[in-house]
């Protein structure tokens, strides 16, 4: 039997895919990926602030996102000190692009 290889970053582990197929099966749509950005940036805890790592940081309500091709919500937070809004694609190579992360 083959051992399957762990793939982890930052202390999580990564699904593995074998093929695009598997990959889509994992992740069907834009809210499956947003959802395990989150849950793998987040892990359950209110974020630091990416602008003032000690700040205090709000939970806001949720954006939602509506194209013609997705409909998608994000966790949306501000920080106390800078009064910036922040969610998951803030630091990622998503933060400052309208492309969604699945196409």
């Amino acid at each position: 039997m083959e051992k399957e290889e762990k793939i982890t970053f930052q202390g999580s582990i990564l699904p593995k895919f074998k093929n695009y197929k598997d990959f889509r099966r994992i992740f069907p749509n834009e809210q499956a990926c947003v959802d395990y950005l989150e849950a793998f940036i987040y892990k359950g805890k209110t974020p630091p602030s990416p602008f003032v790592p000690d700040s205090k940081v709000y939970e806001c309500a949720d954006k939602k996102i509506i194209t013609k091709k997705y409909s998608v919500k994000y966790k949306r937070f501000q920080c106390k000190t800078t009064e910036k809004y922040f969610n998951a694609k803030n630091k990622t190579i998503f933060e400052n692009t309208k492309l969604p992360m699945l196409d």
